[in-house]
């Protein structure tokens, strides 16, 4: 039945040639090949995945999830482990509302800042959205996560670097002029 659920939570419905217009994808696939492929799919990305069912108990991961909180944050992932263990206890009230919301149909994102077990910061662009079964019944969450600490660093660079910039220019007696190659 787990593998019915995520097979349909991901797209489509594992029996070959059926059409899910709530989906809007056809499957050419049988069920077997549909569920390796996407495995391949889910398992190959730089994304984290995770899907979470209605009482918060983990159903599945895949293995950018269980790197994540393996080794950045000294934590093994197990199927069944209530995500909210995996909150810092602060902020587990907070989370569980985040999940009941995803729960009654909202879609939610945030970027989050994680202290690491070796004292780093990274940074994460979070996305919430309910997961549906092939009645189109919300059964749980599908939360999906991606490292964006270089972008970030990027922007503040870039932020930092404007400030100066813009001193200069404002500070300067002298006549400034900026000339561009791209013409």
């Amino acid at each position: 039945m787990k593998n019915k659920i995520i097979t349909n939570v991901a797209c489509a419905t594992s029996s070959g040639g059926d059409h899910t217009p709530e989906r809007g994808v056809y499957n050419e696939n049988s069920g077997s090949d549909l569920e390796r492929n996407l495995a391949l799919l889910i398992n190959n990305t730089e994304e984290a995945f995770v899907l979470v069912d209605r009482n918060y108990s983990i159903i599945t991961f895949n293995h950018k999830f269980k790197e994540l909180y393996a080794l950045n944050l000294n934590r093994n992932v197990n199927k069944g482990d209530s995500i909210l263990d995996y909150a810092e206890p602060d902020r587990r009230e907070a989370v569980r509302q985040l999940y009941q919301s995803v729960f009654t149909g909202e879609k939610t994102a945030s970027e989050i800042a994680i202290t690491l077990h070796d004292s780093s910061t990274r940074n994460f662009s979070i996305f919430y959205k309910p997961a549906y079964d092939e009645n189109g019944n919300n059964i749980g969450a599908f939360v999906s996560a991606c490292d964006v600490t270089e972008r970030k660093k990027t922007q503040e660079l870039l932020i930092s670097n404007e400030r100066r910039f813009r001193s200069l220019v404002e500070n300067s007696g002298d006549i400034v002029a900026i000339i561009s190659n791209d013409a």
